[in-house]
């Protein structure tokens, strides 16, 4: 995910909703891999999260002057994303399956670290796939997309101090 200032978010929202285009599409930049993640956070597989960020952005630039900055931009669009996936699940009927390790192996696809290359990613995927859907969901947020607790308590609708506590007893789990 690329760093967006607050100041240069605030200041592409006001140029995307006047017409411009491309700042909107400097969000979509900045925001579109933390909503894939999300979504196969959440069960979606890496194509059908593909689809939903699409249509997510899509709904979100048409229906941008609804956004009135009272979250964040990207917890808006999560929340957009959430709705969309939900419509999909009932319009489907299905269930969306546990997302084992795909949200791990999108993000190694798509960004690559030394970090990331010098851990094992049998015994990442074995630990990853172990953990429950919330915790997969708090670490993609914190550590793949380097997310504050601020952001992630939005995104996961949950009080900020319980984001903390539960990324704190789940690092202390995988040190073990």
């Amino acid at each position: 995910m690329q760093s967006i200032q607050k100041q240069d978010l605030e200041d592409l929202i006001r140029e995307a909703r006047a017409g411009r285009k491309q700042s909107f599409s400097k969000l979509i930049e900045g925001f579109y891999t933390t909503v894939v993640c999300y979504l196969i956070g959440r069960g979606c597989s890496p194509q059908d999260a593909e689809d939903i960020a699409q249509e997510s952005f899509i709904l979100a630039y048409s229906k941008l002057d609804q956004y009135k900055g009272t979250g964040t931009f990207l917890g808006w669009v999560l929340r957009i994303s959430r709705n969309l996936l939900i419509d999909k699940i009932r319009k489907e009927k299905t269930r969306l399956p546990v997302a084992g390790s795909d949200a791990i192996d999108y993000l190694a696809v798509e960004h690559n670290t030394p970090e990331t290359l010098m851990i094992s990613q049998e015994t990442v995927e074995e630990t990853y796939e172990k953990l429950p859907p919330r915790d997969r969901l708090l670490l993609d947020l914190k550590v793949f997309q380097r997310l504050s607790y601020t952001e992630i308590s939005e995104i996961m609708e949950m009080p900020e101090v319980t984001i903390r506590v539960a990324f704190y007893r789940l690092i202390n789990r995988l040190k073990l």
